[in-house]
């Protein structure tokens, strides 16, 4: 009964904290999703500085939001929404860094929850009212949780959840994480995502991969990190993208615009040659970040995306959340669950390329990834009974 119940008040918190992008903007959903949203970080808040009090993982995450908010403050822009975006995203990490020593399995399960719910709801409402409803969507390419590139996030969370709660379990594959992936299949079918397919099809090759123990030396988190940054000076910023025209045109049917994602990156590009703005960003910048399209307020690229909001000190303050959890994840990277959560890192980084990716399913596992990597392994700090009061104490000494 304890164990529903925390897991049930876990999967309140985390709705609130990551609300469904057609509830927010709903007539009747907005001012109860606003109010949830602010008591749900207060919850959080709460429960790190309570359990944990501070540490550089939590002092990072808070310094990186206040980064945001000065950005907010120098563009002369609503604090409130700023505070909505960023401050949930905060406080998923916040509360995974509190409770990963105590309520590990509650949390994994919420997480599983709560993805699995979004994307079979989105599913059906997309298959149910193809036209479209004030509801469930506008168009063929969004959904309940808003844009189809915004899917596969949590496709990520729901697979990645999954496999870790199985890894507690001390099993490779449960029935349930195999029927997870015929529900992303179908949900990536009905609104496709080139990106989201790429790391969905490369997050299983990781999974399976990495059941071999010699393969985690190959396939970490370094590994991941390094690939990245070198797609990216390739692509966003050398701009070899005929290198790789075959996979691009041939395989993912793009053209090498990557749907005009090019222009924003130019038009970034363009915008940080301001000085004050390159150091501070432009958050909140109520004009849009290219003049053909208004809606386009993302710079469709991880790094960019940081870089235009929170300018080269907000980068350095991400970049320094990265490396503190890169650096556990690395040096514990032949242990299992470490070697599922750098996989699901992965996939996000590959999302990353052509998408912003800081959301709350990232912040959740960046926050787990720190906590592995800090603690050893998840299957080492549960008892296959569920946990008692001497586990509890166990984990939270070490927590």
């Amino acid at each position: 009964m304890r164990f529903a119940l925390v897991t049930a008040g876990l999967v309140l918190l985390l709705f609130f904290l990551c609300p469904p992008d057609s509830l927010v903007y709903a007539w009747f959903w907005k001012p109860v999703i606003r109010r949830g949203t602010y008591i749900a970080i207060a919850i959080c808040f709460a429960l790190y500085f309570w359990k944990v009090r501070i540490d550089v993982f939590g002092l990072l995450a808070i310094a990186y939001w206040l980064v945001m908010m000065l950005s907010t403050l120098l563009m002369d822009a609503s604090l409130w929404v700023c505070a909505r975006t960023y401050l949930p995203m905060v406080a998923s990490m916040l509360l995974v860094r509190a409770l990963f020593g105590t309520c590990k399995k509650q949390l994994l399960w919420a997480v599983l929850i709560v993805s699995v719910s979004y994307l079979l709801i989105n599913l059906v409402g997309m298959l149910a009212f193809p036209s479209g409803t004030k509801m469930w969507h506008t168009n063929w390419y969004s959904g309940l949780l808003g844009n189809r590139n915004g899917f596969p996030r949590f496709f990520v969370a729901a697979i990645g959840s999954s496999v870790l709660i199985d890894a507690g379990q001390g099993r490779r594959c449960s029935l349930r994480t195999v029927m997870i992936v015929p529900l992303c299949l179908a949900q990536s079918w009905v609104a496709p995502s080139a990106t989201g397919e790429v790391a969905f099809v490369l997050l299983i090759v990781l999974l399976l991969a990495v059941q071999k123990r010699a393969v985690r030396k190959m396939l970490n988190i370094g590994v991941y990190a390094a690939t990245y940054i070198i797609v990216f000076l390739s692509i966003v910023v050398l701009r070899l993208q005929f290198v790789f025209e075959p996979f691009i045109a041939g395989v993912l049917h793009k053209d090498l615009s990557f749907s005009g994602r090019v222009q924003i990156w130019d038009a970034i590009f363009g915008l940080m040659g301001d000085p004050a703005h390159l150091l501070i960003g432009y958050c909140g910048n109520p004009s849009p970040i290219v003049s053909y399209d208004p809606r386009i307020t993302t710079g469709h690229n991880a790094i960019l995306d940081v870089l235009y909001n929170g300018g080269i000190i907000g980068l350095v303050f991400a970049l320094a959340i990265c490396i503190v959890v890169g650096r556990g994840l690395f040096f514990s990277r032949q242990k299992y669950e470490t070697a599922l959560v750098s996989a699901c890192l992965g996939a996000f980084l590959v999302l990353g390329v052509t998408e912003h990716v800081t959301c709350v399913p990232l912040c959740i596992f960046m926050a787990l990834g720190f906590c592995v990597g800090r603690n050893g392994a998840i299957g080492d700090l549960v008892g296959r009974s569920g946990g008692s009061c001497l586990t509890d104490t166990f984990c939270r000494r070490r927590c």
